[in-house]
């Protein structure tokens, strides 16, 4: 029986959990990835390279309250550094390995379905395809459908460096897609790698990619800017965000409700 966590405490360096009884009105629960604990047993899953519940697992927890579900989750902690590591090196095989071992202990614990709620990782995406011992929810897959509805066809990409220079892996074929001049993708990267090591922006790091955003538009005619960065919630949010935009993280999460609800 998946554990419906009503209380989660760490005790020195284990987790007690306490279940409570299940509240949900579907079989199949959403996921939440808290990263300060290691695992929860539940029927979704995710491997996450963030370091702490960000807005856009907040709203993903919301989405799920708004349908009258109680989100619980099974979750492994990526290591970030390492993720990273391979996938500025373009090191595939060894990045879906990784990937692959964090999925198979979900799947040992009961998972069905999974995700992996960050950009960079999805470089690997197509052998981990072939190497993930459950189905998984794909971000790209949910990115390339949007801009499908949204009928868009020119547009320039913000997030990593390998997610920027290989124009989201090579996954937009009906696009034009902008890359930004190497000065700009220097300080895109340089300001997504900060603000992914403080876990924040500042008030400059907005200025900055704000301005970059309405430079990019006025100058490439461009008809949105491709948020393709998880911690790019910490910058950006549907108060402060003045251009054509997708959301890459509310995106995925709207889609992961699409597949919960099926």
């Amino acid at each position: 029986m998946p554990l419906n966590p009503a209380l989660a405490e760490m005790t020195g360096s284990s987790l007690r959990l306490t279940s409570a009884p299940p509240s949900c009105s579907i079989a199949k629960t959403p996921i939440v990835p808290l990263p300060e604990f290691r695992e929860y047993r539940n029927w979704l899953s995710a491997v996450t390279a963030i370091s702490r519940l960000t807005a856009p697992v907040r709203a993903l927890v919301k989405a799920h309250l708004a349908r009258g579900v109680s989100p619980s989750i099974l979750m492994v902690h990526a290591d970030v550094r390492r993720v990273m590591s391979h996938a500025a090196a373009r090191e595939t095989r060894k990045l879906a390995a990784y990937l692959a071992e964090l999925l198979s202990q979900l799947a040992a614990g009961g998972a069905q379905i999974g995700t992996v709620p960050a950009f960079a990782p999805q470089v690997c995406a197509q052998e981990l395809a072939e190497l993930t011992p459950i189905p998984l929810i794909d971000v790209l897959d949910a990115l390339v459908a949007e801009i499908g509805r949204r009928k868009l066809q020119r547009v320039a990409i913000f997030g990593a460096r390998v997610t920027v220079e290989t124009k989201l892996f090579g996954r937009l074929r009906n696009v034009d897609v902008v890359t930004p001049s190497s000065t700009e993708v220097d300080v895109l990267d340089g300001t997504y790698r900060r603000i992914v090591q403080e876990e924040g922006a500042s008030t400059e790091d907005f200025a900055r990619l704000r301005g970059l955003a309405h430079t990019l538009i006025d100058r490439e005619q461009l008809d949105a800017i491709l948020l393709a960065g998880t911690d790019l919630s910490f910058v950006f949010n549907p108060e402060n965000t003045d251009f054509p935009h997708i959301d890459g993280a509310r995106t995925h999460i709207d889609a992961i409700m699409r597949k919960l609800a099926a």
